[in-house]
C-alpha cells in the first residue's frame, strides 16, 4: 500500500517525489525515472519498481509520457505565441501559429491517451 512520507509517496521500495508539475521516481535512493508528467504513469511505474518488474513495457510507458509532455509543452508555447501575434496585429503569423497549436494539441491528446492506456493496470 502507498504510504505518505515527508519526501513523497512510498510504494514498496519506490518513492514518488513531486518536483513542481513533474514526478521523480527513486528506488532505494537511486533516481530511476525523472520528470514523469502524468500521475497515472507515475503510479504505474512506481508499482512496477516495487514489484521489481522493470521491463520493456515500463520504458514504453515512460517514453509515451515523455511524448505527451513534449506535445503539451509545444502546444502551450505555441498558444502563448499566438496571443502575442494577435496583440501585435500580425494576423498571418497568428493564423500559422493557430494551425500549429491545433496540430500540437491533437498530438498531445493522442499521446496522453496512449500513455494512460499503457499505464492501465
Amino acid at each position: 500500500m502507498p504510504v505518505q512520507t515527508e519526501q513523497g509517496i512510498l510504494v514498496g521500495n519506490a518513492l514518488i517525489v513531486c518536483d513542481g508539475p513533474y514526478k521523480n521516481l527513486y528506488c532505494n535512493g537511486e533516481l530511476i525515472f525523472e520528470n514523469v508528467c502524468l500521475n497515472k504513469v507515475a503510479i504505474r511505474l512506481a508499482n512496477m519498481i516495487a514489484w521489481n518488474k522493470l521491463n520493456k513495457l515500463a520504458f514504453d510507458i515512460f517514453n509515451a509520457d515523455r511524448n505527451y509532455n513534449r506535445y503539451h509543452v509545444d502546444s502551450t508555447i505555441t498558444l502563448a505565441s499566438y496571443h502575442v501575434c494577435l496583440q501585435s496585429k500580425d494576423y498571418f503569423k497568428a493564423d500559422v501559429l493557430w494551425a500549429r497549436y491545433c496540430e500540437a494539441k491533437a498530438h498531445a491528446k493522442s499521446a496522453k491517451e496512449k500513455a494512460e492506456r499503457l499505464a492501465s493496470f
